[in-house]
């Protein structure tokens, strides 16, 4: 959803910049009106919010107006006003006030209808405490905080209402003006990472556009990926074991392959407890590997929680064409021996929780192309 669309100087009648989007995208509106890599445009017109016009006729950079677009996509309904009617107030307004002030909404209270103090202290006890309980509704005297606020002086007009600012609540200065907080609006991430290079740090929530990692290094004015340390800072829904394997990865591969490894978890529809076992019974560990697997998924057969032989051949009868039986043949079937035949026959393995094997006329070795045309002709 775009919260923030603006028209710029150099883009035709139809170009307008819908925001939040992917750094591409930012990536090809400057190089087509810009040819000195700068990373700033002119806004001529702020098509919406219309609390942001103060933008008009400004000079801004398109990272930090992204940054302040990812911001405002997680305000609640309750935010936004409060935010513009601030926005207002506040002189000389420039990105970096506005991205800090996007963290600090709780830092003012707007109120837009001063009939009812009762309200009035209600919406103002929530701005500096979060919440009401239901204990504090039935004690507090909201009505006396709402016209104690009211008669306060303090109150200050704005064309969204009168906007109140709380001392109570500390204005936290979180943006820097170089290099972006953290700020987790990915609800698909991996893993978030942060780089640190010479006392400053930046974010990224894998994966990443591999501009977005680049942007990220020269805000830190680091040469080289390997110069900066790379630590993990949360990690998305995914297996502690794969938890375990991004840090290997971050640690002997670097970012840029950490990152490819998060593009193939992060793939629609893919079984990550299937990959996490064929991973294991691959004792393969490079990312590469990863994605030839996760590429060749369904060449493996992978029987959760079986243990044994019997368990093997007990799996293909069920679920294997070839190998089915009628119920009263079964007393005659050995399963031992069907399974270890399996085994064999289907270069099988136990692992943790279960059993992997390679599905019919399928090739481990061709998958992870070690298997040359005259080994696979010699096959045949």
């Amino acid at each position: 959803m775009a919260t923030i669309a603006v028209e710029y100087l150099g883009g035709s009648d139809d170009d307008a910049l819908y925001l939040p989007c992917k750094d591409s995208e930012l990536e090809k509106v400057l190089r087509a009106i810009r040819s000195d890599g700068g990373n700033e445009i002119i806004i001529t017109n702020v098509m919406w919010p219309e609390g942001l016009s103060i933008l008009n006729g400004q000079t801004v950079d398109v990272d930090e107006l992204n940054y302040l677009a990812k911001r405002l996509d997680s305000f609640v309904p309750s935010e936004y006003l409060p935010f513009y009617a601030a926005v207002q107030i506040t002189p000389d307004m420039d990105m970096e006030k506005l991205i800090n002030l996007s963290f600090n909404t709780a830092h003012y209270t707007l109120i837009q209808d001063v009939s009812d103090p009762e309200q009035v202290g209600k919406l103002h006890y929530m701005n500096l405490h979060g919440g009401i309980t239901e204990n504090e509704r039935k004690t507090i005297d909201f009505g006396e905080i709402g016209r104690k606020l009211l008669t306060s002086g303090k109150g200050v007009p704005t064309t969204f209402g009168l906007l109140f600012e709380n001392q109570e609540v500390p204005f936290e200065t979180v943006y820097n003006g170089v290099n972006f907080p953290a700020y987790y609006c990915k609800a698909d991430f991996i893993a978030g990472v942060r780089l640190d290079y010479n006392g400053r740090s930046e974010y990224l929530y894998l994966p990443e556009e591999t501009v977005t990692i680049e942007k990220a290094l020269k805000r830190l004015d680091c040469p080289n990926c390997y110069d900066c340390t790379v630590t993990v800072d949360a990690y998305g829904n995914i297996d502690e074991i794969w938890q375990d394997r991004m840090d290997d990865s971050l640690e002997y591969e670097g970012i840029y392959e950490a990152n490819h490894r998060a593009e193939i978890l992060s793939r629609p529809g893919l079984d990550k407890g299937k990959l996490l076992k064929v991973f294991g019974y691959s004792e393969e560990v490079s990312t590469e590997a990863l994605q030839r697997l996760a590429d060749h998924l369904d060449d493996f057969i992978v029987i959760p929680g079986a243990e044994t032989a019997v368990d093997v051949a007990e799996y293909f009868m069920q679920h294997e064409d070839g190998y089915r039986v009628d119920e009263y043949a079964r007393d005659y079937v050995d399963f031992q021996k069907m399974g270890e035949y399996l085994i064999t026959e289907r270069d099988g393995q136990f692992v943790s929780g279960g059993f992997v094997c390679m599905e019919e006329n399928c090739s481990f070795e061709r998958i992870m192309g070690r298997e040359s045309p005259g080994m696979e002709m010699k096959g045949m």
